[in-house]
């Protein structure tokens, strides 16, 4: 009977401690994966440049995409039309990402950040 109380305890310690993620570094990983998807978003080379700059600007906190911008749907009439719509899309997620960060701390609950991230679409929100 210790011996099964003791691999429980091994089991769920490792399990918590792989779990030990905070809010704000899962909404900065968040955040970052927008990031990336927002410059793998094809395109031609001239576009792919200037989605680069918009990146490192949303890195370093820069809100790029107005509300009126982010709040507009999704519309792709043309071909052309699909790179920035990508682009748009990310990229205004990646801004609720950061609204979310700053509502939040290290020691907010799984509650809080959801919380917060639901605020944050609200006042920064994405596509549909």
């Amino acid at each position: 009977m210790r011996a099964i109380a003791l691999c429980l305890f091994v089991v769920l310690t490792g399990q918590a401690l792989a779990g030990s993620e905070t809010c704000t570094s899962y909404l900065t990983g968040q955040r970052e994966k927008m990031i990336e998807a927002a410059l793998a978003c094809e395109g031609t080379p001239s576009q792919t440049q200037m989605v680069r700059g918009q990146a490192d600007a949303e890195r370093n906190g820069e809100k790029l995409l107005t509300f009126s911008e982010c709040s507009r749907p999704l519309s792709v009439v043309k071909s052309t039309d699909l790179f920035s719509e990508c682009v748009r899309t990310h990229l205004c997620a990646a801004q609720t990402y950061a609204c979310a960060i700053a509502r939040t701390n290290v020691h907010s609950t799984v509650k809080e950040c959801g919380n917060a991230t639901q605020t944050c679409k609200v006042t920064d929100p994405i596509p549909q």
